[in-house]
């Protein structure tokens, strides 16, 4: 499960990166779906909406990966930077 998980978050990365972000976010939604108790399957997605622009579904990702481990210090970062990009 760990090497398809990585896989697709690879995949998911690589879209990103490449600016094809709603691809990105299908693969990324689908590895979430797969792997429900992966953080680093949220914290991914959550760095794919952030990408795309959806802070609100960024913020979301981010803390299901903090409550699936909480020392995930990308998800604290990301979450920190989307919580004062979005304000109050």
């Amino acid at each position: 499960a760990e090497a398809i998980t990585s896989r697709l978050a690879g995949i998911g990365a690589d879209l990103t990166a490449a600016k094809h972000h709603r691809d990105a976010i299908q693969v990324l939604e689908l590895n979430a779906r797969l792997f429900p108790s992966d953080a680093s399957a949220h914290q991914t997605l959550g760095d794919a909406y952030a990408a795309a622009g959806d802070t609100t579904r960024a913020i979301q990702s981010h803390e299901r990966s903090l409550a699936i481990d909480p020392r995930n210090a990308a998800s604290t970062a990301a979450l920190a930077a989307l919580r004062a990009k979005k304000g109050p």
